[in-house]
């Protein structure tokens, strides 16, 4: 996907307002596939570059690495069949889904982030 992208993500218990926004690297000489915007509410915007990586037995994880601070990293396991089902994050360990996995599934529904990392 070549062109900047934008979704709504289901509304949580905190906020009844949640997007992402998606902008692919330009090519694949970078190391991530491209920088995804989490907006919560009307003032909490996280912007993360993501990537995909083979986690073996046809699982994948997508990470998140955040660009303000790149010691932090989250990753959302998929399962064979591309369906997320877990985060690392402490969101998902309290609640049992977080805007991380929730982001993941619509970047796999709108066929933005493959699950099988592309070779250059």
């Amino acid at each position: 996907m070549c062109l900047p992208v934008a979704g709504l993500l289901p509304a949580s218990r905190s906020h009844a307002a949640r997007r992402w926004t998606w902008q692919p690297t330009r090519d694949c000489t970078q190391p991530a596939l491209g920088t995804v915007t989490i907006v919560q509410g009307r003032r909490e915007a996280v912007s993360y570059s993501v990537d995909v990586e083979s986690i073996g037995r046809g699982c994948h994880q997508v990470l998140f690495v955040k660009l303000a601070d790149s010691a932090e990293v989250y990753g959302v396991t998929c399962d064979p069949a591309g369906v997320p089902v877990a985060c690392n994050c402490p969101g998902h360990g309290r609640h049992g889904h977080c805007k991380h996995r929730d982001t993941t599934a619509e970047l796999i529904a709108e066929d933005i982030v493959p699950l099988i990392p592309p070779v250059c």
